[in-house]
């Protein structure tokens, strides 16, 4: 005689009618609590958003130099990738209006032209001084370019 649970065959799955009515509790609950949440005026994502702006806000504190803040600066408000910050040189930054402009080429071999918001520009300004087109954004102490695992 095969082995059944609860009236069901082995392997058998819930009916159609038991899992539309799981499905429409679990909706009903999950609208019920975000229309809570936004009634207190808590959005879905507002946590998320405080947390990550609250630790970057922790991390630009513990830094000292002016090329470690300029770099957490720009990963943080481009999304660019560790080694495509690390690869950056100064003919990739351009000025565009009041912003600016940087020009990447990442993963699959693509490039990609990365808006940057002015106060980012002006703080990788500050750290060119006289250095040429094909020299790195983001030095070693040495001079060397960094690379991503420094960054």
């Amino acid at each position: 005689m095969a082995c059944t649970t609860a009236g069901r065959a082995p392997g058998a799955a819930r009916g159609a009618g038991e899992s539309d009515v799981w499905s429409r509790r679990a909706a009903k609950h999950y609208r019920e609590k975000l229309a809570a949440l936004r009634s207190w005026g808590i959005y879905a994502n507002a946590g998320r958003y405080r947390r990550a702006v609250a630790d970057l806000n922790r991390l630009l504190a513990l830094t000292e130099q002016p090329r470690d803040h300029a770099l957490v600066r720009l990963l943080y408000a481009t999304g660019l990738r560790v080694s495509e910050a690390a690869a950056l040189r100064w003919r990739d930054v351009q000025a565009r209006d009041e912003a600016g402009q940087v020009t990447v080429f990442g993963k699959g071999d693509k490039t990609r032209a990365v808006l940057l918001p002015r106060s980012i520009r002006l703080d990788l300004e500050r750290l060119r001084g006289d250095s040429g087109d094909d020299e790195p954004v983001f030095r070693s102490q040495r001079g060397l370019p960094l690379s991503a695992r420094q960054c």
